[in-house]
Formats: C-alpha cells, structure tokens, sequence
C-alpha cells in the first residue's frame, strides 16, 4: 500500500522518497497513540482507496497542486482536533444508518479490487462500457492473475497470510523472470524529505471546500470504518473513540507529505492471527519506523506494479469477506436500500467516493423528506447535507 500511494503522490507532483518515509513515521505515530488511547491492535494507515479517489478527482482532474491540498488537510486536522476538544463531534458523527454504513465498506473493497485490476492491465478503460479486458496474456497482466489465484489459495486456508503470502510468491516469481531488479535493497533514509514541510497553508485557507471535505473524510469516513471493523467477527463490541489519534497524526501527516490517515481495514488481519491488544500495535508501529531503509527496494517495484495489483485486490477481497452480514440489506426502508445500492456501485464505478457518499446521502434525505419521515433524519444529516450542497455550489461557480 505505502508502495502505491508513494508512486501515486510522485505522479501527483510529489516525491516518492520522502512520502514513503512520511507515511511511515505518520503512521507509527498514529497507531501508538490510538493504542495508548484504547488498547486496541487497530493500526493507522493513509487510505489507498480514498487517496486513489481524491488525488484523480481534485489534482489530476481539476489541477489543485498538492501543496494547496496538504494545506487544506492541515486545517481539517487542525479543526478536527477542536471539534473533539469541545466534544461538538458525538452530535453529527451517527448521522449514518448502519445500512450505509455496510454499504460504504462493500463499494469500498469492490473499488479497491477494481483498481487493482486496472492496475494490473487485466481490465482497461472502454468508450462504451465500464471496461474491458486487457491482454491477459501480457506479463504484468499474467503475473498478476497467478498472484490472485495463489492469494484465494491461501485464503480458503489461511485468511490472516493470504495477502502477504501472495505478494511475497508473486514478487519472488516476477524476480526471478526478470521483470523485477533490484539496484538497492536497505539504504539509510535522506531526512528530512524534500515532500517535507512543503504544505501551503495560506492556499488552502482559501480552498474552504477542500478543508470540509477531507474534514469529513477524516472524521466521518474514519468513524464509519471503526465502527465497521469493530462489529467484526472475534472483535469488540463497542466503538472506540478515535478523534484524539486520528486528528493528531495527520496534523503530523500533512506536514511530512501525507494525509488521510484512519483506522486501516488490515486491522483485521491482526486481529484474525490473536492480537487482541495494544502490545501488537506497538510492534507494529516499530515496523512502520524500520520499513523507511528499505525505500530503494520499494521504488524498484514501481515499474512492474503486480505486487501493487495482487494487494488491492487481495486486500478487496479480505474486507468483503470480514463485513458484517446483513441478512435484511434490501428489506425495509426504501430510502436507505437505494441509496446503499448506489453508494455500492457508483464507487467503484466513478472513483468519486466522496461524491458518491454526498449525493447518496442528499437522496436519502430527499426520499425521507417525500415520503413524510421527517423525524426519521438525525440533525447530522441535516447538517452534513446541506453542507454538500453549499459545497457542490462553490465547486461550480468558483473552481
């Protein structure tokens, strides 16, 4: 993952060298405080599928330069951490129902094994349909179906190794073809970065839109995640409260080159292989910090990105596989069912998974409001809703 979104931010106009590290450190920070805070073994981890989404809609689409966009997370982080200081965050963080909330975690693995797919060449964009195959028999697509069909191998048989298992198998394979050299494998990290410090907070003052929208990001899809992972099988039952940790790593975060920081779906692979407290987040995190040598390893990755493909599919795959078994998903209420539907097959569809999840919920309050249940929409849905919609005018008439 760090692989990926390093080599995403260099085609965004960042550096790869200093993100990888910057992700690491952010995220060695992130999940020791969140251990210190719940002893939980959740671990922090910028979002590959939020990244993905954002970065092609706002940067690559629209030409934000990233300095303006690390601003903006600046001040979201910032202002978050206000908002849980004042404790202003309990009043709108459950305006979700749980059915879309279900729902957001299925489009999200169903976009991450589409991604990586595309990824991998085995599906190419069409003209006339959502995609079509690529030449299947090209090396990077190849290498790429054999590290999927040994990761569901593996899977039916050992959930918590499948992942890694089929990356380690699919990279050792792809070496010894040859599509894979190694000039450098450990190096000492050049700190600081030159992607460090490099955020420019006055751009993003101005880009009020860009501060709410990784606000919500940050805050809602985040609690959205956690409240998802912590309904797992074999899990805990309560939700743990995330705003101190997630706040404060990326306040870090954006100042080293990196943003989207949360509570990571891999989590649960932890948790399937016994870890059950704090101890394994700390090992973790001491990980994270060793994994900043081995940069000229990953960069030599970049050009034959098949361990990229296998992740995100493999990772798709897992989370849909852990998500909560909803038996009545398409019984009861109309406006949830629809708007669940859409959020499950306009995200990876669109890539838009922040427009997705605004124009999902503004339906869901306008089925309500038709059908007379005024009462059944909470005061933040409200609030975020129209929120959207100040936001989706400003995008229009100014950006």
């Amino acid at each position: 993952m760090a692989i990926a979104i390093s080599h995403i931010t260099e085609l965004a106009g960042g550096d790869f060298t200093s993100t990888f590290a910057g992700i690491f450190l952010s995220a060695s920070v992130g999940t020791v405080l969140f251990a210190r805070r719940t002893n939980m073994p959740f671990i922090f981890f910028p979002n590959l599928a939020l990244i993905v989404s954002f970065y092609y809609v706002e940067i690559i689409s629209r030409g934000t330069p990233l300095e303006t966009v690390l601003g903006a997370a600046f001040i979201a982080a910032f202002t978050g951490g206000w908002l849980v200081f004042f404790k202003w965050d309990k009043k709108i963080v459950d305006f979700f129902p749980e059915r879309l909330v279900s729902a957001f975690f299925f489009g999200i693995s169903l976009f991450l094994i589409a991604e990586g797919l595309k990824l991998a060449e085995i599906l190419l964009p069409s003209p006339f349909n959502f995609a079509m195959t690529g030449d299947l028999y090209s090396p990077l697509a190849f290498a790429s179906i054999v590290g999927i069909l040994v990761f569901l191998l593996i899977f039916f048989k050992n959930r918590s190794l499948s992942v890694l298992g089929a990356v380690l198998f699919t990279l050792a394979v792809s070496y010894l073809n040859g599509y894979i050299a190694f000039d450098e494998i450990v190096a000492p990290p050049a700190l600081p970065g030159k992607g460090f410090f490099t955020l420019d907070i006055l751009a993003g003052l101005c880009r009020l839109d860009l501060v709410f929208e990784l606000l919500f990001i940050m805050w809602v899809v985040s609690h959205m995640m956690v409240d998802t992972l912590s309904r797992l099988p074999d899990n805990v039952e309560k939700m743990p409260k995330v705003g101190v940790p997630l706040f404060a790593s990326n306040v870090l975060a954006s100042l080293l080159g990196v943003f989207m920081l949360m509570c990571s779906p891999f989590s649960t692979v932890g948790i399937a292989s016994g870890g059950q407290n704090a101890r394994v987040s700390y090992a973790t995190a001491g990980f994270f910090v060793m994994m900043i040598f081995f940069e000229p390893a990953a960069k030599s990755l970049v050009d034959f990105p098949v361990c990229f493909a296998v992740a995100m599919v493999g990772a798709g795959i897992f989370m849909i596989s852990h998500a909560k078994n909803n038996e009545d998903f398409l019984q009861g209420d109309f406006a949830e069912i629809l708007s669940a539907i859409l959020i499950i097959f306009l995200i990876p569809a669109t890539g838009n998974i922040l427009g997705v999840i605004g124009f999902s919920l503004i339906l869901y309050i306008m089925l309500k409001c038709l059908s007379g249940k005024f009462k059944d929409i909470s005061l933040g849905a409200w609030v975020i809703g129209v929120l959207f919609i100040v936001n989706y005018m400003i995008k229009e008439c100014f950006f």
